[in-house]
């Protein structure tokens, strides 16, 4: 009987060590990519800083600043996309300019198309220059810097401020340059 009972000891103490590793291997990958699931869900990334220190930086000079966050996702499309600054306060009325990087993951042309989409929706969101408004076509493992121009006519009165979210989708419509395979 006691030796009936060290084996079942021994499997649950093997159990309880697989699921602590488990949890470490999890925790590893997904703070990895915390901010490639953040955006797939449409959630505000602030690279580990609480809302509340964010609203307390000294950058917010004023109650007509709003906090933007800029997010990317590629979806089905083998196109890395990263925007270079994730979030900024931005004045109401003044209009802004913040870039995107773009890179072919493939060994082939790509043809993609990006679309914009705000959190939450806004009608204070005016959109003055964007790379989502015609398709583009990277060559094998080229990066572009695609510059987003927009202003905000009021401030956003959201507790996470205003999250900018790309996401990039296969172009296949006219003038596409070549279909996308299968990863």
């Amino acid at each position: 009987m006691d030796e009936e009972l060290k084996r079942k000891n021994q499997r649950v103490l093997m159990l309880v060590i697989g699921v602590i590793i488990g949890m470490g291997f999890f925790t590893y990958g997904y703070q990895k990519n915390f901010h490639k699931i953040c955006g797939l869900v449409g959630l505000p990334y602030n690279q580990g800083k609480s809302l509340q220190a964010l609203l307390k930086t000294s950058e917010r000079a004023g109650k007509d600043q709003s906090l933007v966050s800029f997010m990317g996702v590629s979806g089905q499309v083998p196109v890395d996309i990263e925007p270079l600054q994730r979030e900024k306060w931005v004045k109401t009325g003044k209009i802004t300019t913040v870039y995107y990087r773009l890179t072919n993951l493939t060994d082939h042309r790509v043809d993609f198309k990006a679309e914009h989409m705000t959190i939450p929706l806004t009608p204070d969101f005016q959109l003055i220059k964007c790379f989502c408004s015609t398709h583009h076509v990277l060559a094998p493992h080229e990066t572009r810097t695609y510059p987003l121009t927009f202003s905000l006519t009021n401030t956003i009165t959201s507790d996470a401020g205003l999250t900018i979210n790309y996401t990039i989708f296969p172009y296949d419509g006219p003038g596409a340059v070549t279909q996308l395979s299968k990863r």
